[in-house]
């Protein structure tokens, strides 16, 4: 059984009208820096740089959109899976969710996760 979704994506799309995952305000994203031995750094005076090229773009992208419908598919609410892309080496040439990573590169982890709406997040740092 081959299940496949239908997007119309809009290549001009205009600042006045949101497309519908914009709607709940819950698409967040949130971006740490873990060093070796698993420890997060939590300043924010570091930087996260990704640099792809236009068929990266869209196999990452495509790979992305894939595994939210799969996690709204399936009713994963809290958390929808872990990836973990490795660079290249002369042993080990792996794509994963539609990419490869330079052998410069670092190992990079996705993961999903609800994080509930921009207001709560808005409210978080109002706490803090």
């Amino acid at each position: 059984m081959n299940n496949s979704y239908t997007i119309d994506l809009s290549l001009d799309h205009g600042q006045e009208e949101l497309e519908e995952f914009e709607k709940a305000d819950e698409n967040l994203i949130e971006i740490r820096v873990q060093c070796p031995g698993s420890k997060v750094m939590e300043s924010k005076g570091y930087r996260v740089e990704l640099t792809m090229s236009p068929d990266a773009m869209l196999g990452f992208g495509t790979e992305l959109i894939r595994k939210a419908f799969e996690m709204k598919k399936s009713g994963l609410g809290e958390t929808g899976g872990f990836e973990h892309l490795y660079p290249i080496t002369s042993e080990s040439v792996t794509e994963n969710m539609g990419v490869y990573l330079t052998p410069n590169s670092a190992e990079l982890l996705v993961s999903a996760i609800d994080f509930g709406k921009v207001e709560e997040a808005i409210k978080k740092l109002t706490e803090k």
